[in-house]
């Protein structure tokens, strides 16, 4: 499968167990919803958070995660589908796709009918293609879940029919929308505002609509910004949107996931109006107030560390491995970057340029952005003489070398005693004997 480059901080992009999350900032917008996150896809970093960890209703989460395991089970969409009757059994409000039993469609029609009309029988249709039965999809589904590392979500079903027991996080389904971004074609379909479904054995060629108004442009709420990518809304969970922002920052294409869960109705919207005006809102105020610098640079020497065994050089110039660069708030000063060093005190020669020898961490207004390799910008010698010296006093240090040194003193020192002895009574006994023969 053709995956989609993009890089989160964090080990894998679906394995990261928890997000770097910024020093509270003092110009957060207000929002509606229940709990959101706005996460810079770029470095991992949650700008902004709102009850990110409070357990919520799946919505959106649910689809998006049918559109995955869809993908993942046919990458090429080009598969076709008869619907059958009882994938159609139980649901009960009929979306704008008008999906008929026994209708043939391709998986990536049924994908825009998820994705585009929000489907629920075409949620019900790509569970039956993948899985067999909606049991065994929604195992699968968790189980996803659980991969990507999304460890708070339960699914009951692929549609995202309210259960009081389908919960997630908004930093869960900002890992799973991570996710599906990295899919071949996700971002085709989810950023779509209308698909023809060419005829088939049951229906006249037809159009679907999103009712995604922050990504329709002659909406109200629309967003130049925002990239797809799914709506949700019941009476009893609220509404729910996740989105994807994109927007150059200098000459980089920075984006962010935006994801707002549990909107309620206002005097002024309907709950899923509310999630068009906040996600709106974090986009706006996300690209307002931030920006991607180069904390340090490759190469850049920051401290020096001893060097031992060497007659050339007493001590090795650090610099940083590689370039560090990571979303800041706009007002960053680099005079604010704290650096602070994990070195021992000191190395052996010989040394080899580029050689690791520790590790700088960076931190800026409190918040820990990460740390890079230390390296050594020159080569330095052994001396010869040196180490051999080392190596000796080393030999001496040794505590099993010591004892037998000490044993063998010992031993020398009584074999001394005891020649001293052995001569002192020999020539006694010589004088005796000259007494005796005179």
């Amino acid at each position: 499968m053709k995956l989609r480059i993009f890089t989160f901080i964090i080990t894998a992009i679906f394995l990261f167990s928890s997000f770097c999350v910024f020093a509270e900032e003092t110009n957060q917008p207000e929002i509606n919803a229940q709990s959101a996150i706005a996460l810079h896809m770029g470095t991992g970093i949650s700008a902004f958070e709102k009850n990110a960890d409070e357990k919520v209703f799946v919505g959106c989460a649910a689809k998006i995660m049918t559109a995955i395991l869809a993908i993942e089970k046919d990458p090429d969409m080009t598969q076709k589908v008869e619907v059958s009757e009882e994938a159609l059994k139980g649901i009960t409000s009929i979306s704008s796709a008008k999906i008929k039993e026994g209708e043939i469609l391709t998986v990536e029609d049924l994908l825009y009918c998820l994705m585009v009309a929000t489907s629920n029988e075409a949620a019900a249709i790509l569970a039956e293609f993948v899985s067999g039965t909606e049991e065994e999809f929604v195992k699968l589904m968790n189980e996803k879940a659980k991969e990507i590392g999304a460890q708070s979500t339960t699914f009951t079903n692929p549609q995202g029919t309210y259960s009081a027991s389908a919960l997630t996080t908004a930093r869960d389904v900002a890992k799973i929308v991570g996710y599906a971004y990295s899919l071949d074609g996700f971002m085709d379909i989810a950023d779509a505002t209308v698909y023809k479904i060419d005829k088939t054995n049951k229906n006249e060629a037809r159009r679907i609509y999103s009712n995604n108004q922050l990504i329709n442009n002659v909406s109200d709420y629309y967003s130049s910004i925002a990239k797809g990518v799914k709506t949700s809304a019941t009476a009893e969970g609220g509404a729910s949107l996740a989105t994807i922002g994109e927007k150059k920052i200098g000459n980089a294409l920075e984006r962010v996931i935006v994801v707002v869960m549990g909107c309620q109705k206002t005097q002024e919207n309907s709950a899923l109006n509310n999630t068009f005006v906040d996600c709106k809102t974090l986009l706006n105020w996300f690209y307002n107030n931030h920006k991607v610098v180069t904390l340090v640079k490759k190469n850049e020497p920051v401290t020096e560390i001893k060097v031992e065994l060497s007659d050339t050089k007493d001590f090795a110039l650090l610099a940083i491995s590689e370039n560090f660069s990571s979303l800041v708030p706009k007002n960053y000063s680099s005079d604010k970057l704290e650096i602070t060093f994990d070195i021992p005190e000191s190395i052996m020669a010989p040394v080899q340029k580029g050689q690791v020898v520790g590790k700088a961490y960076l931190k800026y207004d409190g918040y820990e952005y990460g740390s890079v390799d230390l390296i050594s910008q020159s080569d330095i010698s052994r001396s010869a003489m040196l180490y051999y010296s080392y190596q000796l006093n080393l030999f001496f240090k040794n505590i099993w070398v010591r004892v037998i040194s000490i044993i063998i003193g010992i031993l020398f020192v009584l074999y001394i005693i005891y020649t001293i002895l052995y001569n002192k009574s020999r020539r006694k006994r010589k004088r005796v004997k000259r007494r005796i023969k005179f």
